[in-house]
Parts: C-alpha cells; structure tokens; sequence
C-alpha cells in the first residue's frame, strides 16, 4: 500500500534521530496498520499513539510537524559504558527494552516478593534439590519472586546493542539482557550480574542502571565490582573464586571434564567453572569448547523467551502491545519479526 503524505513525513522525522522506516513499520507498528489509516484524523492519532508507545517517544512531539523528535526520557539512568560507546548508541536499544519490559512488568502473573541476599538465593535453590544455580534455575528462582527477565536486541538499524540492564518499572525490579550468548552458562553470569545490580541496590525509584558490555576482570568502578561479587555469589558462594588446572594449555575436552567434576564437587554449573578458567587466562576458546562438549546444543535465549510467554499474561495485553513484546522479545516464534 501507498505511504500517506503525513506517514512519509513521520518517517523522515524519525529517520532524522536513527530510527529506520522498516524498523518502525516492521517492529514498532502491529501487522495490521496500514499507512493509508493515516489519511483520518482518527487513524493518524492511532498509529502516533502505538509509535508513543513502543518507542517511549513523547506523543506530543510526535503530533507537532515542526518539533524536533528527542531521544525518550526514560528517568535517571545510570550508564555503564566504554570506550567505544556514548550514551546516544545505546539509547534506542534502552528505550526498546524498556517499552516491552513495561508490558512485561505490568502483566507478571507473580506477585512481587523481596529477594533475599546473594548468598541466600544459591541456598535455596540448591535447598529445594539442585545441584547448582544454573541458567533455567535462577530464571525460574526470579520469576517465582516477580521478577521478570527478557532477552531483547532489537533495536533501530543505527542504533548499538548494550549487554544488559537492571531497572525498576512502577516499583517492579526487570531484567534485560541483549547478548546472543551461544552457552547457557555465559547468560548465566550475564543474569546474576545485573541481578547483582539488584541485590547490592544501585537501582532506585524507577531508575535505570545500563550495561554496554559486562566485565568479569579489571573492573575499577565500584557498582561494577560490587555487581560481579554479588553474581559470583550467587552462583558459587563465594565473592572471589579462580578455577586453574594443571596443565596451563589444557584442551577443550580436558577442561570439560575438570570443569563437571569441579561442579559435582563445589555444587557449580560447570559451564561456570569452565568459563572463570578462561577468563583467568584469556582461554576463551578452550572454554567454548569445553561449554560445547558440556551443554551441547542448548539456547538460552529460547529459554529466556520460554520463560517469559509462561510467565507473562498476554491475553490482558492491548493487541498491538502484545505483538510489540512477541516481536522483540520471543523472536523464536514463527510470526515473530527480529531487528538484527
């Protein structure tokens, strides 16, 4: 169908601030609009308020031709970024995630309950007859308290990925991450680190705490350091750890088994022993061989958006928001549309 003159218009403006047309017509706007709805008063109004909404635009921007259109005002935001990236790369990825995580919060089918500390989380899970704090685990741990945790990398085609964030959503704790991990156990330790961010309260209010890259070593910013001793924690009891073996170039196979035996023992996910191997020697390759051989061919983003479509009711979702969070945050579905 045609573009109507008011849509061709929005869509430069948005072009204008690295929001792409395919993005908003494929991703931001529902399968059913049609630009030609846009000839109405009444239509033009409808798709303006969707696009508000999914892009956490102010609508009164959107509404006034002669206004330059703002990256959205999402609250305090505290960035964690490096060298290769400035807050105006992550701000559409931010402000995605957090317009689907909004439905996703608001529509947890569990009520809130208060976490306990790091410590306390790996007891109980490991209490109610786990062998470690695993990826499906600690997701199901935070679901049953609340807390929702998507897996979200769409974003503008201009726009840069972030690892993750933690913030607060009408007083509910989220959790969002954006990595494409291949091993449960890399989204694991991903997971407990912005959970991390939770735990050791760097988010308050409805703020919000990014992430464009999480660091396990050489960390120098306090919030940072206090996130990854918190995720360690959680997953191994203790807040400093560093597995090594007798064989400084150990091989992929060799690690795997130390790393299954190690877990057996310590009650560790042995994708996590593995992977705190490498990252004390820079053997990231050996680790992912080893995870390989571990976890065969798991995916945890599809855990991930499992674990939300169980949690999550759609059904109490406006149509068009419901699409939105499917679109961005289950793209494992058939009809799901992912911006990559």
């Amino acid at each position: 169908m045609a573009t109507s003159p008011r849509m061709s218009q929005l869509y430069t403006r948005l072009a204008a601030i690295n929001v792409d047309k395919p993005f908003v017509k494929n991703v931001v706007l529902p399968d059913w609009w049609d630009d030609e709805m846009a000839a109405t008063d009444a239509g033009y109004a409808r798709g303006l308020g969707i696009i508000s909404q999914h892009l956490g635009v102010d609508l009164r921007q959107l509404w006034d031709d002669t206004a330059p259109i703002k990256y959205p005002a999402c609250g305090k935001t505290n960035f964690k970024l490096n060298a290769s990236l400035t807050k105006a790369d992550v701000e559409w990825a931010k402000s995605v995630a957090l317009s689907a995580a909004k439905f996703a919060a608001r529509e947890t089918k569990q009520p809130l309950r208060a976490l306990p500390s790091a410590k306390s989380i790996r007891d109980q899970i490991i209490k109610a007859g786990a062998s470690c704090v695993d990826l499906p685990r600690l997701l199901e741990f935070l679901w049953d308290h609340g807390i929702p945790v998507l897996h979200i990398d769409a974003k503008p085609k201009g726009a840069k990925k972030m690892a993750g964030l933690a913030a607060r959503i009408e007083g509910r704790p989220v959790i969002v991450l954006s990595k494409n991990h291949p091993y449960n156990s890399l989204m694991l330790f991903d997971l407990a680190h912005e959970l991390g961010h939770i735990l050791r309260k760097h988010i308050d209010g409805d703020a919000v705490l990014i992430d464009a890259k999480i660091e396990r070593d050489g960390q120098t910013d306090p919030q940072e350091v206090e996130a990854n001793e918190a995720a360690l924690e959680v997953l191994t009891g203790r807040t400093t750890l560093q597995f090594t073996h007798r064989n400084r170039y150990v091989k992929g196979e060799a690690l795997a088994k130390m790393a299954v035996a190690t877990g057996k023992t310590e009650n560790i996910d042995p994708g996590v022993v593995a992977q705190n191997f490498a990252f004390g020697r820079d053997f990231f390759a050996v680790a992912g061989a080893a995870c390989k051989i571990i976890e065969g061919d798991k995916s945890p983003v599809r855990l991930i958006e499992q674990m939300l479509l169980n949690n999550v009711d759609f059904a109490n979702l406006a149509d068009e928001d419901a699409e939105f969070l499917m679109k961005v945050a289950v793209t494992g579905e058939p009809n799901a549309v992912a911006a990559r």
